[in-house]
Order: C-alpha cells, then structure tokens, then sequence
C-alpha cells in the first residue's frame, strides 16, 4: 500500500471537522513552504549557517554544508520532499 493510499484511508475516518482543519493545515503548509523555496539559510542536517551554494537540480537550487558537507534543498525535510510532482501536494 502506497502512502498515499494509506492517507486515504486514514482520511476516511475524520470527521467532517477534522477534515477541514486537515486541509487548512496542508493549505497553510503549502503557502509557508512555497514562501520558503528561496536560498537556504541553515542546513537541516547540522543546523549550521556555513552553507554555499552547489548546484541546480530539476529546476531547484541545491546548497551544501561546509560543516558536514551534506548537500540539500530547500524541500529537505519537508512533507513534500521525496514527491515526484511536487505541483501536486494540495491535491495530495
């Protein structure tokens, strides 16, 4: 069962309420994200601020650490960061 499945069954067993605060939550969610989408500014492995710029990828900027050398984007860390089509997260 995918995990998409798995939230739809899941999503069957709120209440009408539940749902809607669910889905003001994932609007509010999506609305801070996109708002974040610009130049990191601390790695979300180590939390250090000693981040440069690495490389594009798919249209978005990766960033590496220069504590932990670890590279990530923005969406590291969050809900939709292992989405194939991140256009897709309200609909999700």
């Amino acid at each position: 069962m995918t995990i998409i499945e798995q939230i739809r069954e899941l999503a069957k067993q709120l209440t009408e309420q539940e749902r809607v605060t669910v889905m003001r939550e994932l609007k509010n969610t999506d609305a801070s994200l996109t708002a974040q989408l610009g130049e990191a500014k601390v790695c979300p492995h180590c939390s250090s601020s000693r981040i440069i710029k690495h490389s594009m990828f798919n249209g978005r900027q990766r960033s590496k650490c220069k504590t932990c050398g670890k590279t990530f984007t923005m969406l590291t860390g969050t809900p939709i960061h292992g989405l194939k089509k991140v256009s897709l997260w309200q609909d999700y």
